[in-house]
């Protein structure tokens, strides 16, 4: 959840730099919001039950890792393009 947060933050931090393209960095970041409030459910029921899916767990810290990345390499990417 932290990896997934982290993008969320790091998009959400480029409307100060990127101006033009703040619509696209705001829904990019409420997505991943979005999508880490679906993480919430599994830790309850962890919470609740004591079961956890070691497979969803994995999945999930694949997908944050990939769109951490995703959104780093975006930024880089403007970086260069705007210096």
């Amino acid at each position: 959840m932290l990896i997934q947060f982290s993008a969320a933050v790091v998009a959400l931090l480029q409307i100060k730099k990127i101006k033009t393209y703040s619509s696209g960095w705001i829904l990019l970041s409420l997505g991943l919001v979005l999508m880490e409030a679906r993480r919430i459910e599994p830790i309850i029921k962890l919470i609740n039950q004591g079961k956890y899916l070691i497979t969803d767990s994995l999945y999930a810290f694949i997908i944050s890792s990939v769109l951490l990345v995703g959104v780093l390499k975006i930024r880089k990417l403007f970086d260069s393009i705007l210096t």
